[in-house]
């Protein structure tokens, strides 16, 4: 009997060794490389002569705390008077801006947005209230960054918006005041991502709702002063139950 017990203890003293080893923590996984930062070159000396311009006429900025290298990020100018010229040598000298704002500067027209097609990392433009037209989208047209997209009172018509097809990353839209049709609207209907339509004033009628069906994504749809009637508004509804539409 002895014998016996002895070669179970022989079988089972192998796995009691080894239990404390199961319960052992294992060590902490290496954290991985951080990636490596996006340095952008930023000409310093340029970079002041601009920031110099938006001062001297009344405009600010914030710049990219993220980067080692401080590129400007924001520009405000709305309502300030700076010329085509000057808007010019400010986008050139700045060419990684986020956001600009020139609503209300009434001397901007389309030669003066020329430079803006190389604002490739740009997400916000508001050029509402500025005679920009048709001709100032053009330099827009391959920034598909654009996320917020002002253009209120702009002149801009169905042209104007047929050059920003490529702009489907838009979230916001604004065309209050301009002179946009039924037709124009077929021009908007790959903007599956737009929250936010504003056509106050403009010359839309029902007809031109079932090319907004296809924004499911859509939250606000302003359509007062134009001949969407309610029951142009209410069908849209039906197809997107979360929007808050307005019509007369």
């Amino acid at each position: 009997m002895k014998t016996r017990g002895l070669r179970w203890i022989a079988l089972i003293s192998p796995w009691v060794l080894v239990l404390p080893a199961c319960n052992r923590t294992p060590p902490p996984m290496p954290r991985p490389p951080a990636p490596p930062e996006i340095v952008l070159p930023v000409d310093l000396a340029a970079q002041d002569q601009a920031v110099a311009r938006i001062k001297q006429w009344g405009g600010s900025f914030t710049v990219d705390e993220n980067m080692s290298t401080k590129p400007v990020a924001t520009v405000f100018l709305n309502g300030s008077k700076l010329t085509n010229e000057d808007l010019l040598a400010i986008t050139a000298d700045i060419p990684y801006m986020k956001q600009i704002d020139l609503a209300g500067a009434k001397n901007i027209g389309p030669a003066g947005m020329a430079n803006i097609k190389g604002l490739t990392r740009l997400q916000h433009l508001n050029v509402a209230f500025t005679p920009i037209g048709d001709d100032g989208l053009i330099p827009v047209a391959d920034l598909v960054d654009v996320r917020h997209l002002n253009l209120i009172n702009t002149g801009v018509t169905d042209v104007g918006l047929a050059r920003l097809k490529k702009l489907t990353r838009l979230e916001d839209l604004y065309l209050n005041g301009c002179a946009i049709t039924d037709e124009g609207l077929a021009h908007l209907a790959g903007f599956s991502e737009l929250k936010e339509l504003t056509l106050k004033g403009t010359a839309i009628t029902n007809a031109g709702i079932p090319h907004l069906m296809g924004m499911k994504k859509l939250r606000v749809l302003q359509a007062t002063q134009t001949k969407v009637t309610t029951e142009g508004t209410l069908d849209l509804q039906r197809a997107i139950p979360e929007l808050i539409a307005s019509s007369d």
